[in-house]
């Protein structure tokens, strides 16, 4: 089940914008001693929840839901992060925030985007939330929330090698029954984030005791979630000198026409305009038809149509 949209948007945006801020860290710490990977660090974006078009990779065994046909599949995460030379389809890394409950559920939610994007997409991060129903909640106090954490991986098969998808985080608490943070860190590495061909310049001289990585403390995730949930629950203030009654404005004529009408009147206007200036390029081009024949003068003897359309004579060539 996903999250309600207050609480959800509220917490993906502060969620961004704090691995937004640890990459910006992790950049200024590397920009003495490694320019070149602090310069591609600051070319990852937050990419938002565009949705992800891939189609279908050839999958082991009896894996393959479709055999010999290519299958499209879409994906539309929470959040997502790209370097600039990935392209909006091929984020490194992808966050999925839900009230699931459902372990199965999160999981094939993990794997679909590695697996279909042909390991493109290299990490996904999940946050799980214990649902409290808004009628029930007196009944249900549960506020544990957990982050599961799945990356692209490799491994030998009949002697092939074989994309799968691999879960390094299994369902780890970082926010307690009582709504209390729990002890450790969600850690990403540089690598869940660079384009592999950039990742393949850059990480030998930055992978040196740790130095690709950054780490968010739980207890940051926890005052995140805690925040969202509390702007959720605050009550409109009530203001004595509002109305109780309210009126709209009346509309005119023109402007209760349809969408239909309006357009239909647009197709009008433009026919309209546009035979005039036909008209127009017709007349120019006859007239200096006649001053080849005739001379300047024959101007005299070709009389202009007026818009009116009363008391005007005859146009007439000699």
């Amino acid at each position: 089940m996903r999250m309600p949209s207050a609480v959800h948007e509220d917490f993906i945006g502060s969620f961004e914008s704090t691995i937004q801020k640890e990459l910006a860290t992790l950049a200024d710490k590397l920009s003495t001693s490694d320019e070149r990977t602090a310069y591609e660090i600051r070319q990852i974006r937050k990419s938002g929840s565009t949705t992800l078009k891939y189609t279908e990779p050839e999958l082991d065994g009896s894996d393959q839901e479709v055999v010999g046909k290519s299958v499209i599949v879409r994906h539309s995460p929470d959040a997502s992060f790209k370097h600039s030379i990935s392209g909006s389809q091929a984020p490194g890394l992808v966050e999925e925030v839900s009230y699931s409950q459902q372990t199965k559920k999160l999981s094939r939610l993990a794997e679909s985007p590695i697996i279909n994007s042909g390991h493109k997409i290299r990490r996904v991060v999940a946050i799980d939330i214990t649902y409290i129903s808004p009628e029930h909640k007196e009944y249900h106090d549960d506020k544990t929330a957990t982050v599961s954490v799945w990356r692209a991986a490799s491994e030998e098969h009949d002697g092939r090698l074989v994309g799968i998808c691999r879960q390094d985080e299994d369902a780890v608490p970082f926010r307690d029954r009582a709504g209390r943070p729990c002890e450790g860190v969600l850690q990403l590495a540089l690598a869940d984030f660079l384009h592999p061909t950039v990742r393949k310049k850059v990480l030998p001289a930055s992978t040196q005791d740790g130095k690709d990585k950054m780490s968010i403390p739980f207890e940051i995730l926890t005052k995140l979630l805690n925040e969202a949930e509390k702007d959720r629950e605050c009550p409109a203030e009530s203001e004595d000198d509002i109305p109780k009654l309210f009126r709209k404005r009346k509309r005119t004529p023109s402007e209760e026409l349809s969408n239909s009408r309006e357009e239909h009147f647009t197709q009008l206007e433009n026919a309209d305009k546009e035979k005039d200036e036909n008209n127009n390029t017709e007349w120019e081009l006859r007239s200096r038809s006649k001053r080849r024949l005739f001379g300047e003068h024959a101007n005299r003897a070709v009389v202009r149509r007026s818009t009116s359309t009363q008391n005007v004579p005859k146009e007439h060539v000699i």
